[in-house]
């Protein structure tokens, strides 16, 4: 199974929401989509600086097989080596047909 990053602000509860979405739709199509907007949450409880989220998050980032940029990203995390997907669409044909490289 192929592991995505979904990418997306989890300062916003509509972001978060749409990241859940793409997360259950990822499911369907039996791609693994990590959510690092389920800290939104955990942020709520144990506030953290924003510094500390982003090495988290490019550590979490740097572990998956790809990236998928949802509409809200701004586009910060970006590891070395990891396919970075704007569209479902491509990351899909991506997953589906196992193309050598499905930069965009």
């Amino acid at each position: 199974m192929l592991t995505v990053y979904v990418d997306g602000p989890f300062d916003n509860p509509v972001a978060v929401r749409n990241a859940v979405v793409m997360a259950a739709t990822m499911w369907d199509d039996a791609i693994v989509g990590v959510l690092p907007q389920v800290a939104w949450c955990q942020q709520m409880l144990c506030p953290r600086f924003a510094a500390d989220w982003d090495q988290v998050n490019t550590e979490l980032a740097s572990r998956c097989d790809a990236i998928l940029r949802l509409p809200e990203s701004d586009g910060t995390i970006s590891p070395d080596g990891v396919l970075v997907f704007t569209s479902y669409k491509s990351l899909l044909k991506f997953a589906r047909e196992g193309l050598e490289d499905g930069r965009e």
